[in-house]
Formats: structure tokens, sequence, C-alpha cells
């Protein structure tokens, strides 16, 4: 009984640290940013269609089967509490992460202003309008070492090689002294959210281009998505077509959809190719895993 109280106690302290530096330096610059690049911050509308694996095939066959994906992994982060991630349940919602490219990480925060679903042609899109501001870090650097034990701690965990006591307060700790691209929205929104940062997916994504005429005689780029979890034993899979719009208004955000939903159907997609939903929650595999960790999680709040 004396080892557990001391262990709780050890854990205790370490969240409580981790907290504390989480809170301290969520703006802070960090050792491996370039002090010479400022945040970039950004406004735009995304158009979103969930896909079926079949209405993916339709378009990957049709435009994508002989063209080279771009590549990333999005890491994100979230404050966890209860049974859930906080960022992304509760309205409006606010998304933290790192992208992982070929050659930088762009650490970014976002904040979502509205957002919406439409139907056109029998599509049913989501467009949602957020605010964005990121800060790149170097390959190499302190930020990707973090990401780096950070997947093998959860690839471990969630494949149950191994959960090591406290394996909450070691991410905990890990990321507490992460910096974050400033963003007033978003920390002005998740200010009462006094809980240190954790891991809350791992996702990489392939998205491949398709040229569309827009109704302003401009080309657009739609993005065709495959996204897989990186933190399952079978690499869960969601679809998705995305296209981003800057600066845009509500009757051009109409025009847009209805000329680019009559784009899809003469490529042969069909409204019972598509869902308006994504076909997993990446998220849910690390919620289930924090719920789940018994005394390796420690919230301080909860003692």
């Amino acid at each position: 009984m004396l080892r557990t109280l001391i262990k709780r106690i050890a854990l205790l302290s370490l969240c409580l640290v981790s907290a504390e530096l989480a809170n301290q330096t969520l703006n802070a610059a960090s050792a491996d940013a370039n002090p010479d690049v400022p945040a970039h911050q950004k406004r735009e509308t995304e158009l979103r269609l969930g896909l079926t694996e079949e209405g993916f095939n339709i378009l990957f066959n049709r435009w994508c089967a002989h063209l080279e994906a771009s590549r990333r992994t999005d890491s994100y982060f979230d404050v966890f509490e209860g049974e859930q991630f906080l960022f992304r349940r509760q309205e409006p919602r606010a998304k933290l992460r790192i992208q992982t490219r070929d050659k930088e990480l762009v650490a970014q925060k976002s904040w979502v202003i509205e957002s919406h679903t439409t139907q056109s042609s029998g599509f049913l899109w989501s467009a949602t309008t957020r605010t964005a501001a990121s800060e790149k870090h170097p390959l190499g650097g302190k930020t990707h070492a973090r990401l780096s034990s950070t997947l093998q701690l959860l690839d471990d965990a969630t494949q149950n090689v191994a959960k090591p006591d406290g394996l909450t307060a070691q991410l905990q700790m890990l990321w507490s002294v992460q910096s974050w691209p400033a963003h007033a929205d978003f920390d002005d929104g998740t200010r009462h959210l006094r809980g240190p940062l954790v891991p809350a997916a791992v996702v990489s994504k392939e998205r491949w281009l398709i040229p569309v005429t827009l109704p302003d005689g401009r080309t657009g780029q739609l993005q065709l998505g495959r996204d897989y979890d990186e933190l399952t034993a079978d690499r869960s899979v969601s679809f998705e077509l995305e296209l981003e719009l800057k600066n845009t208004s509500v009757a051009d955000e109409q025009a847009t959809l209805t000329t680019v939903s009559r784009f899809l159907l003469l490529q042969g997609l069909r409204p019972q190719n598509t869902t308006s939903q994504k076909t997993n929650d990446f998220f849910r595999t690390l919620e289930n895993l924090y719920s789940q960790a018994g005394d390796s999680l420690v919230n301080p709040s909860s003692l």
C-alpha cells in the first residue's frame, strides 16, 4: 500500500509540473523553431465530401491511378478529461496538430468560425470556415525527436506490447515544453482548459489533385484523400474529397458547390458513393487507451 501511495504521489507531481509547464509554454518559442520566421496565419473555407471506398475508387481510377500522391503525417494534440478530448468534442472546435512533411514540420493551431452542411445535386457537403496559425520546425530538431519518441510509446501501448506505469504522465511531460504559434481566438477560447496536452491521434494522409474549372473560370484543385490511423493494427482507413476556398462569400460557395457537384456526376460519382460521416473516428483509439489506462492515467483534478 505504501509503495502504491508513493507511486501515485510521484505521478501526481509529474502531472502537476507538466500542466504548469504546458500553460506557461503553449505560446512560447521553442528551442528548434526558427525565430526569424513569424507564425503564418490564414482564413479559409473547407468544403468536404465523405466518400465510401467505392466512391474513392471511382475517382481514383478515373483521375489518379497514374499520379504520385503527396504524403504527410498529422499528429494531433488535445486536453483529455473523463473519457473524451475537449478540443475535439466541445464547440466551437479547436484543432492542434503537427504536420510531418517531406522537408519540414509544421505546428498549427486552428479555430472553427462557422460550419454547416449543404446539399447540391444530391451530395451532402460540409462547409467549415476556420482561421489557422502555423509555425515551421526543422526535420531532425527537438520537435521531430519528440514525435518519434511519442509514436514508439503509443505504438507499444496500443499494440499491447507494453503499457508502462505513468504512460500518460510521460506523454504530458514530453510535450509540456513544445511551443505553438500564437492564435488569439484559439488561445482565448481554450484558456479555461487547464489540463496538460497529450497526443490525440496520429494519422497518415495521402492526397491526389483533381483539376476542376470553377465558376469564375479559374482552375481549382479537388483533393482526393485517403487517411490511415497509424495506431491501429489494421491501419483503419477513411476516404474524402476536399476543396479549399479563400475569402469566399455564401453565394460563391454555393456556386462552387453546384459546379463541382455536376462535375462529380459526370465522373460517375453518385450520392450513394458518399457518406455524411468519416468512416473511422481516429481519435477514438487514444480516447479508449487513456480511459482504460487505470493507474497509468493520473488526472490531478481527481486526486
